[in-house]
């Protein structure tokens, strides 16, 4: 037997909006307890993302004070990788570009590692 609600026996709101004959027309989703593997969009979701891959910013700077000094040129710099992901998902920390076919081993993977450098090149 199918046993569903919380401790109380009671039925949770997420649990009333099932699919049951009674229901058929009304029915936000599938029915509990049996195979869904009807044909289906319910559980597609809108994975469209845009992402802030790379970015690098720098300025060199080339002054008489430089060259007094014995430095030909100066650089200041900063890059970064997967700066930022926009995305509709509702799960957080799942990277859109994951080739896994897996649903949940999906979900599971670390999302991409976010590097920053900060730098500084001098030319004698």
């Amino acid at each position: 037997m199918l046993q569903i609600g919380n401790v109380n026996g009671l039925p949770q709101e997420i649990h009333q909006q099932r699919w049951t004959p009674e229901t058929a027309t009304t029915a936000e989703l599938p029915r509990l307890g049996g195979p869904n593997w009807d044909i289906s969009s319910f559980w597609l979701r809108d994975a469209s993302y845009l992402r802030f891959k790379n970015f690098e910013l720098g300025y060199t700077l080339k002054s008489k004070f430089l060259n007094k000094a014995g430095i030909k040129a100066f650089r200041i710099f900063g890059n970064g990788q997967n700066l930022l992901t926009w995305y509709k998902l509702k799960i957080y920390d799942v990277d859109p570009e994951s080739q896994n076919d897996n649903t949940v081993a999906a979900y599971s993977n670390y999302p991409q590692m976010k590097v920053i450098n900060l730098g500084l090149r001098a030319t004698f």
